[in-house]
Formats: structure tokens, C-alpha cells, sequence
């Protein structure tokens, strides 16, 4: 819900002042292979990859404005198990900022774990092995309960 990246101020302006559905202009994606994981191989792999997205169109980042709004808007509502993994090392998401966002959803059984080494791909991260492990975890404590 919450990033450190964002884009240029033109670029803000021109996507809130496009009407809907007339957005189908291209905006570069602002991100950085390095971003996403503190391993060499991964980002071999971020770099290399042909799906990369790169470029957005302007509706699509409306539509995440949307999206983020509506989901601040409709916390109250978030009352089932919840487990969410942070990377303590994210350039990308601000993990202060979800954390205090997560803390008010009023789910009764809510788990939040910091992976104090890993970027942004918890998956992608030195701590992948721990992220699995608690991942395993938490669906077989959660399918017991």
C-alpha cells in the first residue's frame, strides 16, 4: 500500500488529469533490479527477464490509486487470518508505514514477520528459506485452527 517510489510530478499530474479510459499512454516503471534482492543471482535474473514490466499505462496507475484508496478505505473490514512478510531492507514498499497500516486491521489473528535482510522479493531474498519456513507454518497452523 505504501512505497518510497513514485513518479515524477508531470507524470502524477497527467495521470489524475486524464480522463478514464484514455490512458493508454506508456509511463516508465521506476524501479531498479537491485531493488528487488541483495542476491547476485536473482538479480541476474530480474535483469534478464523478458517480462519485465517496464512501462505502465497511465490507467493502469490510476487504477492503483484506486485500488490503494479503496483498501485504506475498507480496512475496518479486513477480519480474516492475516499473515503479511516485510523485507527490512525494501526500497520499494515502505515497511514502516504497512506495518502501522497492518496494525489496524481488526483480524484476531493477524502475524507480521520482518525479514530484517531481504529486499523487496522475499522470495528472491537471503531469507527465503526462513519466509517459507514461516509461510508453511502459518497455513498449517491456520487450516488447524
Amino acid at each position: 500500500l505504501y512505497t518510497h517510489v513514485s513518479l515524477s510530478f508531470p507524470e502524477t499530474m497527467k495521470i489524475l488529469f486524464t480522463p478514464a479510459g484514455r490512458g493508454d499512454y506508456l509511463v516508465p516503471v521506476p524501479l531498479d533490479a537491485d531493488w528487488f534482492s541483495e542476491l547476485p543471482e536473482y538479480k541476474a535474473f530480474i535483469l534478464q527477464d523478458p517480462l519485465a514490466l517496464t512501462a505502465a499505462s497511465g490507467d493502469f496507475y490510476w487504477q492503483v490509486h484506486r485500488a490503494r484508496k479503496h483498501i485504506r478505505k475498507e480496512t475496518e473490514k479486513l477480519t480474516m487470518p492475516v499473515l503479511i512478510g516485510l523485507a527490512g531492507q525494501d526500497p520499494i514498499s515502505d515497511s514502516v508505514k504497512n506495518g502501522e497500516w497492518i496494525a489496524q486491521i481488526p483480524s484476531r489473528s493477524k502475524t507480521i514477520i520482518i525479514y530484517q535482510e531481504a529486499r523487496h522479493i522475499l522470495e528472491y531474498s537471503s531469507e527465503r528459506k526462513n519466509y517459507f519456513r514461516d509461510l508453511a507454518y502459518w497455513l498449517y497452523w491456520m487450516e488447524r485452527s
